[in-house]
């Protein structure tokens, strides 16, 4: 059997007696075998560490750890798994645990993706094992599962499935849920990425930041009845999930919460919900179909714009392509626009502050046209960003008799701007009758043919193209 051993740094003076009598102090390391054992034990009894041995990480398959080791005449009892101890170690498969253990580390075998079994002895007065998932004594919560397992049954014992339990199980397809279950904790299913779906029971009124976070395949969740908040990140980059059905219970969706779902089509929010944090739905371009109850006294949706209810802030508008801001809205939110595939973006005069980052990362963005003669105010560093920091490649319009303005207003004077005669009228420019004027919405539908000025300006009120003769003018009715 191999052994070495590994000290933090000493003098001289103070090793040699400390080897004389076999006291460890300040720290002592040693590898016997594949593993790495360390204890700061200065007296009886002595209690040690365990990892794998740096050395035997892309290659050990199986781990047995001993209730003991002996090494430079002093038995250390093995009562710890070391943070990490047995995380990155590829052909990891299977790890027996002995009743000595009474403390397993952070992120233990993180990383270890051919690990399908953790056996604990039964006599360990903490820890318990069903199907290789380590359970608390009691089986009352479900601590950690390795990371290859492709299912998992849960016994119906379970309330609690701690943070990081099925952490990078990238291998999971399935997991049932028992109906005692209460909580699910932080991280608890992060990068699952095999994951399709995913039923959670009714009683569980708490549920992690990033739970579910990077689950790429999950298309499917039903999300509990007594589920008070949608934490912080939980859903964020599930890119497979197409509809989300908010509880009546929850009263906040937190920060990024669906962000990033890139086939998010509908989402249903009840009249219970009193806050939604910034960035819930950015990056989620196909969600259209967002809906919330007519009787929510905060908010209220259009067209898949979510609106504070007096509709006078724009939330959020994660399908934006060609848009008009309404008229009734006075106020773009922070990150309201942020990510989406908005390509055009019409600010009438009716529009009075755009706050920090609306247009972060809009990378398809090209033209901003602004109606007002007077700079709409803009709340924080700069209008328009690809990151916070670079500037977005996109021209603004602005008024011409208001160009000097927008030059010296604050967030507007590091764009591209370029004046326009005319943009500031707020009447259609077609005059007298023409054989045919063609009337087009700013995404090109075609919405009118006609000779009559007075037909066009019978239309709803917003920004037109029309097309007449060999001319073509931008017009607001």
């Amino acid at each position: 059997m191999s052994k070495h051993i590994k000290i933090s740094s000493f003098s001289f003076i103070m090793v040699l007696p400390l080897l004389l009598t076999h006291l460890p102090a300040y720290g002592v390391g040693f590898t016997v075998g594949k593993l790495y054992y360390y204890s700061e034990s200065t007296s009886e009894p002595y209690c040690a560490s365990v990892s794998v041995d740096w050395d035997f990480r892309e290659t050990i398959e199986s781990i047995v750890i001993p209730e003991t080791i002996t090494y430079s005449g002093i038995t250390y009892t093995v009562t710890q798994i070391r943070n990490g101890g047995f995380s990155r170690c590829p052909r990891l498969e299977r790890v027996d645990i002995p009743k000595s253990v009474t403390e397993i580390g952070e992120r233990a075998w993180f990383y270890s993706p051919s690990l399908k079994k953790i056996n604990v002895n039964p006599g360990n007065p903490k820890y318990s094992s069903v199907d290789g998932i380590v359970y608390d004594k009691d089986l009352t919560v479900l601590l950690s599962a390795p990371g290859g397992i492709t299912s998992a049954v849960i016994p119906e014992t379970v309330t609690k499935i701690g943070n990081r339990a099925f952490s990078q199980c990238e291998n999971l397809e399935s997991v049932c849920l028992p109906s005692s279950l209460k909580e699910i904790g932080t991280d608890a299913f992060e990068f699952c990425k095999s994951l399709r779906e995913i039923d959670i029971p009714a009683w569980v009124n708490y549920i992690g930041d990033f739970a579910f976070f990077g689950c790429e395949s999950l298309q499917r969740v039903s999300l509990p009845e007594m589920l008070e908040k949608i934490s912080d990140r939980c859903f964020m980059n599930c890119r497979s999930l197409e509809s989300v059905e908010i509880p009546e219970r929850v009263r906040e969706i937190e920060f990024d919460a669906f962000s990033f779902c890139d086939r998010l089509k509908r989402v249903s929010i009840p009249s219970t919900t009193e806050i939604i944090e910034v960035g819930t739905f950015n990056g989620c371009p196909e969600l259209s179909d967002l809906i919330v109850d007519e009787g929510n006294p905060s908010y209220c949706s259009i067209d898949g714009m979510l609106l504070s209810k007096d509709r006078k802030y724009l939330v959020s508008f994660p399908s934006a392509k060609n848009f008009v801001v309404p008229e009734y809205v006075d106020t773009l939110g922070y990150l309201s626009l942020a990510y989406s595939n908005v390509s055009s973006v019409t600010l009438l005069p009716s529009l009075k502050v755009v706050c920090a980052s609306a247009f972060l990362n809009c990378l398809k963005l090209r033209s901003v046209s602004c109606y007002s003669l007077i700079p709409p105010e803009v709340i924080g560093y700069r209008l328009l960003t690809d990151d916070g920091i670079e500037p977005l490649n996109c021209i603004v319009y602005v008024p011409a008799e208001a160009y000097d303005l927008y030059k010296t207003a604050t967030g507007w004077e590091d764009t591209y701007l370029k004046p326009v005669e005319n943009l500031g009228v707020e009447d259609v420019l077609v005059e007298g009758k023409h054989s045919q004027i063609y009337v087009y919405t700013l995404d090109g539908t075609h919405v009118l043919t006609t000779t009559e000025r007075e037909q066009i300006q019978s239309l709803p009120k917003g920004i037109y193209i029309v097309r007449y003769g060999d001319k073509t003018e931008k017009i607001v009715i």
